[in-house]
């Protein structure tokens, strides 16, 4: 049976598929895209293309008053994401959200309020990747920690196999030194990053590439933020980008002779 839920800022879930709160008639849930075509002649020849906005809408229908309220504050804390699973695998989706409040319908006894979700992201799976050991729980953990011939020091490894392109938030743990990352694909790089800055043992580098939490800061290791550290990046490199479709192999290394101690987060695109 399908499920949905939706997540606040504060990481609260809210179950959208039982009996005090049910999620119907949903729609919405597909996927297109949008062309900008010049006609020459009798064809037309497409000049650019863009997935298009995701719009998922339909009703939620609430047992009562004091439900439709609950409901409303939860959403009202802002940062929501809104998860879908068809079978076995869940899909999120950051969202605005939109609905509308009526009187308790006479025949069901419910009160029935139509919501449209305005999609401000791609819909994604959460893929979690670590060397080293991380307290948190959740995705799947591949510790890849050893020698690879791309830089000065020893490298931890990730290998992706993607279908598109997608976001990624990187944690580089410290003590390290100049911290360096790169995207190999069929044996070339091609993007990299790094960031000119000793990373003291008690602190980490955060580099989150999603367009609408874009930063390269510093933080503690209990999340606290520190500074920006895009002002000492290597201008010469990407720094920010999506990983590439396909396989590829994601390397991240710093001066000295330990590993980084690293961890993925990767908005995977589906």
């Amino acid at each position: 049976m399908r499920k949905f839920k939706l997540i606040n800022k504060h990481g609260r879930e809210y179950d959208m598929y039982r009996q005090s709160a049910f999620f119907n008639t949903p729609d919405g849930l597909g996927w297109g895209v949008q062309s900008d075509k010049t006609k020459i002649g009798h064809a037309y020849i497409v000049t650019k293309t863009e997935e298009a906005e995701h719009a998922p809408s339909g009703d939620m229908v609430f047992d009562g008053y004091e439900e439709y309220q609950s409901f409303l504050s939860f959403c009202q804390v802002g940062g929501l994401v809104l998860g879908y699973k068809p079978l076995n695998r869940w899909y999120f989706l950051d969202v605005d959200i939109n609905i509308q409040k009526s009187e308790i319908d006479q025949s069901s006894q419910r009160l029935i309020c139509p919501v449209t979700f305005t999609g401000l992201s791609y819909w994604y799976e959460k893929g979690e990747y670590q060397t080293g050991q991380r307290s948190e729980a959740g995705g799947k953990t591949y510790r890849y920690s050893y020698r690879y011939n791309y830089g000065s020091g020893p490298s931890s490894i990730f290998t992706f196999d993607l279908s598109l392109p997608s976001y990624f938030k990187m944690e580089i743990m410290g003590e390290c030194k100049n911290p360096v990352w790169r995207v190999i694909q069929n044996g070339e790089t091609i993007f990299s990053g790094k960031i000119n800055a000793d990373i003291s043992s008690t602190h980490k580098l955060v580099v989150n590439t999603d367009p609408s939490e874009m930063e390269i800061g510093e933080y503690t290791k209990t999340n606290t933020f520190v500074k920006s550290l895009y002002c000492r990046s290597d201008f010469s490199t990407e720094r920010i980008f999506a990983l590439p479709a396909g396989q590829c192999t994601f390397a991240v290394l710093a001066e000295g002779t330990s590993r980084p101690n690293v961890f993925v987060e990767v908005k995977k695109h589906v």
